[in-house]
């Protein structure tokens, strides 16, 4: 890349000009042919890896940082995130603290701190890092963003509103503080106008509107929530979700390669077909719209992570002529994304019930569940579904060894409980299979399970 300054990419990125990790890590790519080891581009491209969720990228870029200067906070930072996604939990905080001690000001590493406090809920710790980096640089945007998180969980909704504002009206803006002050303003007000006026200032600032409209369209699709349903012979959508689809629509006639906006047009179908209730024919488009774009975002970026999340979690692709293509698009996550638990789990739920009862394979759910347990052994789901694949393969024992594990790590988990509790009735444990139905009747407060549970307490009450 000829006269590649690394100010200008800082700019770049800085201004959401780069805003996917595809592009980010394209331009980072070049600009290292030239300058190899130019450390803000190596920077860079590590957090692109990052957010692409391929911290075995990210790796190996932070090792060359660390050759260059291994000292350098955002050497260690990059390190930090990197045992982070790739679950070494104890490694994370020993590598954080040996980067606050060798910077006690980097504000990056202070936001990523500040991060891990409220994710733990501590909201004082949170706030004094927080302000720390406000005290010397009162325009960073996405510290105000995280300082408002704060205040929102404190319910202070005068103070997060005035640090949500502050944030967009800063130089470089935070788009995650403006999609929190839009959301804010339209709980307060019930009206959209000042959500209008936040998107078109963004716009106005230079952000780029593929990027702006998206995230407008994503508004009126998370807003729509706080909209009753239509109260029709025939369910009809809300109208702010209807807007959101007319802007994604819209927008995509505009910038038609642009995987931002498939990917939240398919997250639209799959809210949409949630909200479709009883209207089966609505329901059935909704769904297929929602895997033709899932695959349109893939074809333009392979690496695009959100878009196999939205088939992962909406259980897209599951009819019998597309279950192949879902275990393709997990099996190439797993490929891109090896650290990302939820398509290894959703891949053995594949091989152990999306498919038609003569093609299920619990050798292969087993695999795919040690695989996971080998990176994540603290993933309560990879051992709920090691433990259903141990049962199917008629290995008792192990299978309640490993559900019991589900549990341990997590008391509450609803389905490693019924789990546990057909185990326990397979085995011809009647007593103990009651006790675990009763237990997960008082933790399905939802009624999500409650077929379920019902079922097998009928069959457990005519053994009895």
């Amino acid at each position: 890349m000829a006269n590649f300054n690394p100010a200008q990419l800082e700019e770049q990125v800085k201004s959401g000009q780069l805003w996917t990790a595809a592009e980010r890590i394209r331009t980072c790519k070049e600009a290292l042919q030239d300058n190899p080891d130019e450390p803000t581009t190596l920077y860079h491209l590590s957090l692109a890896y990052l957010e692409q969720m391929q911290p075995q990228h990210a790796i190996e870029i932070q090792k060359k940082m660390a050759a260059i200067n291994h000292d350098a906070p955002r050497t260690k930072l990059i390190l930090a995130l990197c045992q982070q996604q790739m679950h070494e939990d104890a490694q994370c905080e020993a590598t954080l603290r040996d980067c606050l001690a060798a910077n006690l000001d980097d504000p990056e590493v202070l936001e990523v701190l500040a991060a891990r406090c409220i994710e733990d809920q501590d909201i004082a710790q949170a706030q004094q890092h927080l302000r720390k980096i406000l005290d010397s640089d009162p325009n960073r945007a996405n510290a105000r963003a995280q300082l408002a998180v704060t205040y929102l969980m404190t319910n202070d909704i005068a103070a997060a509103d005035s640090e949500l504002t502050r944030a967009v009206d800063s130089p470089y803006p935070s788009l995650e503080a403006a999609e929190k002050l839009a959301l804010l303003e339209t709980h307060i007000s019930c009206d959209t106008a000042e959500a209008d006026k936040i998107y078109q200032k963004l716009i106005d600032k230079g952000q780029r509107e593929d990027v702006i409209l998206a995230m407008t369209a994503g508004f009126y699709t998370a807003a729509s929530a706080l909209e009753p349903t239509p109260n029709t012979a025939v369910p009809q959508l809300p109208a702010w979700l209807n807007k959101a689809h007319d802007i994604l629509q819209n927008a995509i006639a505009k910038f038609p390669d642009s995987p931002v906006l498939h990917c939240l047009m398919a997250r639209w179908y799959a809210t949409a077909y949630q909200r479709a209730g009883m209207n089966l024919d609505a329901a059935a488009s909704y769904v297929h719209n929602a895997e033709v774009y899932v695959e349109r975002t893939l074809e333009r970026d392979p690496c695009y992570f959100d878009a196999r999340c939205t088939a992962a979690n909406n259980r897209l692709f599951h009819g019998r002529m597309k279950i192949d293509t879902l275990e393709k698009i997990l099996t190439d996550g797993i490929e891109l994304h090896p650290h990302m638990s939820l398509f290894y789990t959703e891949l053995a739920r594949l091989y152990l019930e999306y498919r038609e009862p003569g093609r299920r394979e619990p050798d292969k759910a087993e695999e795919i569940c040690r695989k996971l347990l080998s990176l994540d052994p603290r993933c309560c789901a990879g051992h709920m579904l090691l433990g259903r694949s141990y049962r199917k393969l008629g290995r008792m024992e192990e299978s309640l060894a490993s559900l019991m594990h589900a549990i341990e790590l997590d008391p509450t988990h609803i389905e490693a409980t019924i789990e546990t509790a057909i185990t326990q009735y397979k085995t011809g444990d009647l007593d103990a299979a009651a006790a675990s139905l009763d237990k997960a009747r008082r933790l399905n407060r939802r009624g999500v399970f409650k077929n379920m549970i019902d079922n097998y307490q009928r069959e457990i009450d005519e053994q009895r």
